[in-house]
């Protein structure tokens, strides 16, 4: 019976997946950063700037929006910064998969629930 709560615990926070802060980061950077990476549009894990390479990602990748920086992943979901192509243009949308939540101008922590 103890090892059945220790399995729905670890589940359960195994399973959050929340927003960053803007705190945690040095976001003038990964916004600067970011932008070379989609400009050039190549993106090598062993070769990243430094203020995206020291966040350890699990993945960096382009997607139509903008870049992501997938910092945390647990069964099908996943959390990171998301960096758009043209922040004018980007609308972050409520209550819908994924969710944005604005770090600073140009990043914003997401999360795709899956």
């Amino acid at each position: 019976m103890k090892y059945r709560y220790l399995f729905i615990l670890l589940v359960v926070v195994v399973g959050c997946d929340s927003h960053y802060s803007p705190e945690s980061f040095d976001l003038n950077s990964i916004e600067i950063d970011a932008a070379a990476l989609i400009e050039t549009g190549v993106i090598n894990l062993d070769d990243l700037p430094d203020s995206i390479g020291l966040l350890m990602p699990k993945a960096v990748y382009l997607q139509p929006n903008g870049l992501y920086i997938k910092l945390d992943e647990s069964f099908v979901s996943e959390s990171g910064l998301f960096i758009p192509r043209v922040k004018s243009l980007f609308v972050p949308s409520n209550g819908v998969d994924p969710e944005f939540i604005k770090l600073s101008e140009g990043v914003y922590s997401y999360v795709i629930k899956g």
